[in-house]
């Protein structure tokens, strides 16, 4: 291959990579937005604590997953676990 064959196959990767990103970064922050007004609705001022929380969590797939933790804990027991998701987050 040529050197402008290889440049340009790097180029589309990497163009394709960010594409990706930026997809997951928009269905995270639209998971995010949902999940938050969720919990405004069941706990109310209660859930303030958990905003910031919520706001470090950048996966789509685990927001969706503490959406699911949010139908049947209590505010107490939803902060505890996003606190436990985003620690082992920082630690991969």
């Amino acid at each position: 291959e040529t050197v402008k064959g290889w440049t340009e196959q790097l180029l589309a990767e990497g163009v394709e990579q960010g594409i990706e990103q930026g997809i997951e970064r928009g269905r995270a922050e639209g998971e995010r937005t949902v999940l938050r007004r969720q919990v405004a609705r069941r706990f109310g001022p209660a859930a303030e604590p958990l905003y910031p929380l919520i706001d470090q969590v950048q996966s789509a797939s685990k927001l969706a997953e503490i959406g699911e933790w949010l139908l049947a804990d209590t505010i107490e027991q939803l902060i505890a676990k996003v606190e436990d998701a985003v620690a082992r987050d920082r630690s991969h």
